[in-house]
């Protein structure tokens, strides 16, 4: 048996007393000042102001890194001006600035607040939000109205900054993840990143657009610029996608391990979907334990689903913790652990969390020993050609579907994955994220340039849909 892989040892953030991070930070500033610097306003570009740090306080409240994180950027050859950034409850319990430099006001759009912090020191609005960050299982999409925010900002004359002007997209598997500092509420990001924006994902103005873009030019008493043309989308008949096999048939990579181990520290995977594989001797049962499984994962016994353990917190059903029962026997049995990961956590004194099955399992009283681990990273380049060498065969979940869906005209489109329970869609072989029944997010956008004219070959890993079924082509939002 292969020995356990050491673990990856712990590096400390955003702080002088680990070398490795002051190391990385050190030539991470040499590698960027340099393709700044000719786009500085005092070069003549349009660079007016260097932020050095994002909400610090919020992990640490060492002063005097903030003073050196600063010096990395003036020895790089920019000299400033700088700001940080931070939210404004914060901000105010700690009083932590940097001198000289300018103070943003992350999630704040209200320019008296901003006056009345400001202590001397320069204050903006970093980050107005006109939407909000959005978690699997919320009830509905974050909306904010700031109108009456940006009109008094534009009044005041107020430096602000949109967060965000245009909507993005999670593809693949960049979605991040929250949880509280208690390590309570794990609330895995969806894959939109749209946020409400002015403009949405797929680069479409929404109706605050237009009402930002009135509210702006009537406090510069300016005639607004002609708008470009709009950003094209295009829809696709209903396709059915039909079953092709299994994941657990491709190949992936593999490790024996004496008890579970994050997918990280035994196969150096950050994400993806692992299998843990052991034997139940004859005669143990009861409930299955572990330190910790993250995220969500479920339980097999000789092929057979047995339950479903999750972390992931929702507005609706809060966090489940159904246990996961293992029938007792006189026979030994297969034990399969599909463990489905979601992004890592983001933001918080919870950074640094594992993947996988964390420590030592048991069932009732008995530690299980001697596992398999299969690693399926799904981001890889080469995941969709695996996917087509699938047998079809019966077995475990996650099953494999395939379906080819016809596009007629150029442009974007969301495919509505509503009929579908949990899992992930590629299209042409880019994987475009996650959809899950839990919404709020129903439909996944795919941009043009993954798309062409003609048949395009769609491939979806489900979690839970057994059947051939329905996907739709649709230019409405997520």
């Amino acid at each position: 048996m292969q020995s356990p892989i050491p673990p990856i040892s712990k590096r400390a953030l955003r702080t002088q007393n680990d070398a490795h991070y002051t190391v990385a930070a050190e030539r991470y500033v040499n590698t960027i000042a340099p393709l700044i610097r000719p786009f500085l306003s005092q070069n003549g570009g349009t660079i007016l102001m260097t932020q050095v740090e994002n909400e610090y306080t919020s992990f640490g409240h060492d002063h005097d890194y903030l003073v050196w994180i600063r010096g990395l950027w003036t020895k790089a050859g920019i000299p400033g001006p700088f700001s940080i950034a931070e939210g404004e409850p914060v901000l105010r319990s700690t009083g932590i600035r940097l001198p000289g430099a300018a103070v943003g006001l992350d999630g704040e759009a209200n320019p008296q607040i901003a006056k009345d912090i400001a202590h001397g020191d320069t204050v903006w609005i970093s980050e107005a939000y006109p939407g909000g960050l959005c978690h699997w299982g919320d009830k509905s999409f974050t909306s904010v109205d700031i109108r009456n925010s940006l009109e008094l900002m534009m009044k005041n004359r107020t430096s602000f900054s949109l967060y965000v002007l245009h909507g993005g997209t999670n593809f693949g598997l960049t979605a991040g993840s929250n949880m509280d500092d208690a390590g309570q509420k794990f609330q895995p990001v969806i894959t939109s990143y749209d946020f409400g924006a002015p403009i949405t994902e797929c680069g479409v103005p929404r109706e605050s657009y237009y009402q930002f873009r009135t509210i702006i030019h009537n406090a510069l008493h300016r005639r607004p610029a002609k708008i470009p043309p709009i950003v094209a989308m295009t829809g696709f008949s209903p396709i059915t996608a039909h079953f092709i096999g299994q994941l657990t048939d491709s190949s992936g990579s593999s490790v024996a391990l004496h008890e579970p181990e994050p997918i990280e520290t035994a196969l150096k995977q950050n994400q993806g979907i692992a299998l843990y594989r052991a034997t139940v001797p004859p005669g143990v049962d009861g409930v299955l334990t572990a330190m910790q499984i993250n995220d969500i994962a479920s339980v097999f016994l000789n092929g057979v689903l047995v339950g479903e353990t999750s972390r992931v917190w929702t507005e609706q059903n809060g966090q489940k913790k159904t246990p996961v029962v293992i029938p007792p026997s006189t026979i030994s049995r297969q034990l399969d652990i599909v463990v489905d990961t979601f992004g890592h956590i983001g933001y918080g004194h919870k950074i640094g969390d594992r993947k996988g099955i964390i420590g030592p399992l048991s069932v009732g009283n008995v530690p299980i020993v001697g596992w398999d681990l299969f690693g399926f990273a799904l981001g890889a380049p080469d995941m969709v050609a695996r996917l087509e060498t699938t047998r079809i065969r019966k077995g475990i979940l996650p099953n494999l579907f395939r379906g080819v869906l016809h596009i007629s005209g150029e442009g974007g489109t969301y495919l509505d994955m509503s009929r579908w329970n949990r899992g992930y869609v590629w299209v042409n072989g880019h994987l475009l994220g996650r959809y899950w029944t839990e919404g709020p997010q129903t439909r996944i956008f795919c941009p043009a340039e993954w798309l062409a004219i003609g048949d395009n070959q769609v491939t979806v890993m489900d979690f839970h849909i057994c059947n051939d079924t329905i996907i739709s082509g649709t230019t409405m939002e997520p």
